[in-house]
């Protein structure tokens, strides 16, 4: 009976050292998670704000993907016990975020696609280390989202070389919303 305990014990100490994550996986967590989050604020932001329909669209689609990805990164979070899930934008996002909310128009059109490419390129980069990771579900994770954070890079890039083109036909066309 004493054996049986021990052994019981002894799993359980190796689960508790499994639910804990290196810092290079805690990084990955914590630097996913804000960039998730600005992702989300932002993309509300713009679904609010946005002039163009197609900006408008491809902020919405940011906000339920990245809103999607934020809770399955927060349950793997949750698993592994991680504390310092991030609550608020950082200093710097915050100074782009407070910019992109006083812009109107084509400007806030632009200034939202321009941040667009410059978050996705910044994710793909934390990504593909998270996808060398060597604890499964951050590699899974990673691995999973990948692939849509280029997606969405090559999307912004697109959209945002359109938008002088789109905001000229819309001022030639007499309508008040471009695509609309």
């Amino acid at each position: 009976m004493l054996l049986t305990s021990l052994v019981w014990v002894s799993c359980d100490d190796d689960e508790d050292d499994d639910n804990n994550l290196e810092g290079v996986e805690q990084d990955f967590v914590q630097l996913a998670a804000q960039s998730n989050l600005y992702e989300i604020q932002l993309s509300e932001l713009a679904v609010d704000q946005g002039r163009d329909t197609l900006v408008r669209a491809f902020a919405q689609q940011m906000v339920d993907e990245h809103g999607t990805a934020q809770d399955e990164l927060r349950a793997i979070a949750n698993q592994y016990k991680l504390a310092g899930w991030p609550d608020a934008l950082s200093a710097n996002q915050q100074s782009v975020f407070d910019s992109l909310s006083e812009a109107e128009g084509f400007q806030f059109d632009t200034k939202f696609m321009e941040a667009q490419i410059s978050l996705h390129q910044n994710s793909v980069g934390i990504f593909e280390k998270g996808a060398k990771s060597n604890n499964a579900d951050v590699k899974g994770y990673a691995n999973k989202y990948l692939n849509a954070i280029r997606m969405h890079l090559q999307m912004a890039d697109s959209l945002n070389s359109q938008l002088p083109q789109r905001w000229e036909a819309d001022q030639n066309s007499g309508w008040g919303d471009i695509g609309g």
